[in-house]
């Protein structure tokens, strides 16, 4: 009768791979590594250029204390070799018109 279930020996589970299976198997794993090589190039070493300004500071806001850790931010050394120069030199230019 239809109702009734299968024999266990009908389970596709019980079958043995095919070769052509393992070439599937193959080809899905090399999309895999290569999907997951672009993901790593455009969100670790382009940081998220391409794929548009929301997505570069939702980078930024998630790493931004990681990122200040390597650089070894000091605001005083910053100050110094940055914003005084820059201050002193703009205080020397005529403002905009």
């Amino acid at each position: 009768m239809w109702w009734r279930q299968p024999p266990p020996s009908a389970s596709i589970y019980n079958q043995p791979v095919q070769p052509t299976s393992w070439i599937t198997l193959a080809a899905l794993a090399a999309s895999l590594l290569v999907l997951a090589g672009l993901a790593y190039w455009e969100l670790v070493i382009a940081e998220g250029a391409h794929l548009g300004q929301r997505v570069v500071v939702r980078l930024y806001d998630w790493t931004a204390q990681r990122y200040e850790s390597i650089k070894k931010f000091d605001a005083e050394y910053e100050d110094r070799a940055l914003g005084q120069p820059l201050a002193l030199a703009l205080r020397s230019t005529s403002a905009c018109q």
